[in-house]
């Protein structure tokens, strides 16, 4: 016995909606299966499946069957979407502070011995002033493009 919160009655409209996700081939594979999960869930079109079995024709956990009735009882069409994140993973090692020191470097005078400032040399002094813990040459060399890039447009 399914409870109130998982509990799907889809709409003509809904429905062709969920159909045309699944049968167009544009979108991720996650919304194609759980726009699958909910056409099987619905209680309008009969025979109604057990969760059990849709997990086993959708190739996922009963858990998901679960989640995905109840986060569309909750949500709507907006549960199929992918979920924004607030921040990246990973916050970037060059900021635009860090930019401005590795610019700041490279129009300064370079070391005794050396012509000019290298990757590895800029990357080395980034480090000895503590601007960064670490750092490579290849993405001191991102940095500089990137705002050579920027400075021609």
């Amino acid at each position: 016995m399914r409870t109130k919160n998982n509990r799907i009655f889809l709409s003509k409209e809904q429905r062709s909606e969920l159909q045309e996700i699944v049968t167009n081939g544009k979108h991720p594979a996650k919304k194609i299966r759980r726009a699958n999960i909910l056409l099987l869930l619905d209680e309008n079109r009969p025979p109604v499946k057990k969760q059990k079995e849709i997990a086993e024709i959708c190739h996922t956990s009963e858990t998901t069957v679960r989640t995905v009735a109840m986060q569309f009882n909750k949500n709507g069409f907006e549960s199929l979407n992918r979920k924004k994140r607030i921040e990246p993973p990973i916050k970037p090692i060059v900021t635009k502070e860090v930019e401005a020191e590795i610019l700041a470097i490279n129009r300064s005078e370079p070391p005794k011995g050396h012509r000019r400032w290298t990757l590895s040399l800029t990357a080395k002094r980034l480090i000895e002033l503590n601007i960064v813990p670490t750092i490579s040459r290849d993405t001191v060399g991102r940095a500089l493009k990137r705002r050579l890039k920027a400075t021609s447009d």
